[in-house]
């Protein structure tokens, strides 16, 4: 018997039932077009379709924006979430009338695999890294803030900020995850990984209305359809105690010089996608570890006197009196400045420190501002003019008010440290 008479492997021989032909067919489709128009840069191909949907069920004469927003949540997001499960219903019912004898979709079920594994590696392992950048660490102005002012969203990222080591972690993890989808034999551990790893990307995103739902969601929805074929096994081993068989893992590609050739594309896609994450990583690292000023902080005025009088806190009738100067520095190693005024007025501006007796600050439609200074430590005087006036101001470097400024992890704590 040749090599062209051998038996088919009997994954091939089986006969699957219509059920489960169904359920491959709609799922190609849909995960197809959510996937492979947006990786392959094909995407404006179906604005035809996106127009009919948005007329038919939106009303509208036209289709909505595309403009890149940063939110994942448009209605144009929308808009292709629904044609995708129309052109899958649609699909799926053509697609079974045309090839009804059949008896199974492996190889279509294995491609299928490759598309979602790849998807979510590529996608985890950009998110992962991102994490080292995308929740800078909270900005004093972002301190001094009400926290009533910030949105659902805005909290989610300051808390984010607020613990490096998390936000550390939650990329790692999501890296691990990605790493893992690369290869077949470790598709089932990463399961364990991605699955509570994209749920509770989810629900945080879910929760605090970032607007990266749908994406998130998809990216879960894949991870679960990944692990459906693994389930009872995974139930057997964790749940029952009993030895399971092994999966039966058939190459997508018979032909050798194929498998070769996307072994390769693999690794280059891997190796791309790495080099850009560590270069992103490296390039915020050394963000973090560049020399900070000595003026950045939230300052408190303690006296403020102009033409040698003191001006009170309470005078109102003076509200050119400051009341908070915070100083934040920014990625170009600038300063940013903002005051707070009696009476509520703000200043917001920049700042310049040439020298260590000098400072300048501009503010926003007026002119700059030249300053005598003095630091020491966690105290600052200033000496200039405001209105013409001569002018000192006392201020004193706010530490135990904002207790993020200086979090740590404490391993002995006699008592909660609560507000």
């Amino acid at each position: 018997m040749t090599s062209d008479d051998s038996p088919a492997p009997a994954s091939e021989r089986e006969v699957w039932s219509l059920s489960r032909k169904i359920a491959l067919r709609a799922a190609v489709i849909y995960f197809g077009l959510s996937f492979i128009p947006e990786f392959f840069a094909i995407d404006l191909l179906l604005d035809p379709l996106r127009a009919l949907v948005a007329g038919r069920f939106w009303g509208l004469s036209e289709l909505p924006s595309g403009e890149d927003t940063g939110s994942g949540d448009r209605l144009i997001d929308h808009v292709t979430l629904v044609m995708n499960i129309l052109c899958a219903v649609g699909g799926t019912v053509i697609w079974s009338l045309l090839d009804r004898k059949r008896p199974n979709y492996r190889w279509g079920y294995e491609a299928l695999r490759v598309l979602l594994r790849y998807s979510l590696a590529l996608t985890l392992m950009s998110y992962g890294f991102s994490k080292l950048y995308q929740f800078p660490p909270i900005s004093h102005a972002t301190m001094a803030r009400p926290f009533g002012s910030e949105t659902p969203m805005g909290v989610l990222w300051n808390f984010m900020g607020s613990s490096p080591a998390y936000t550390a972690i939650s990329g790692v993890l999501e890296v691990l995850g990605g790493l893992l989808l690369l290869f077949r034999r470790t598709a089932t551990l990463s399961a364990l990984v991605v699955v509570p790893v994209m749920l509770n990307v989810f629900l945080l995103n879910l929760c605090y209305d970032v607007p990266v739902k749908l994406m998130s969601f998809h990216l879960l929805l894949a991870a679960v359809v990944l692990t459906l074929p693994d389930v009872r096994r995974l139930i057997d081993v964790l749940v029952f105690n009993r030895a399971t068989v092994p999966r039966e893992l058939t190459p997508p590609l018979r032909y050798p010089y194929l498998r070769i050739g996307v072994l390769v594309m693999k690794w280059l896609l891997f190796a791309g996608t790495l080099r850009n994450g560590m270069d992103q990583a490296l390039t915020q690292l050394k963000e973090f570890q560049a020399p900070r000023s000595a003026l950045a902080g939230i300052w408190i005025v303690e006296s403020f006197r102009q033409a040698g009088k003191e001006i009170e806190a309470v005078d109102l009738r003076k509200p050119l009196r400051w009341d908070l100067a915070i100083f934040d520095q920014t990625r170009s190693s600038n300063l940013r400045v903002s005051v707070d005024q009696i009476g509520g007025e703000q200043l917001i501006g920049t700042a310049s420190w040439p020298q260590k007796d000098s400072l300048q600050l501009r503010f926003k439609g007026k002119p700059a501002q030249d300053w005598v200074c003095a630091l020491n430590g966690d105290s600052l005087e200033l000496r200039g003019r405001l209105q013409g006036a001569p002018t000192e101001i006392t201020l004193r470097r706010a530490v135990e008010e904002y207790p993020l400024m200086r979090h740590q992890i404490h391993w002995i704590q006699e008592r909660p440290r609560t507000p």
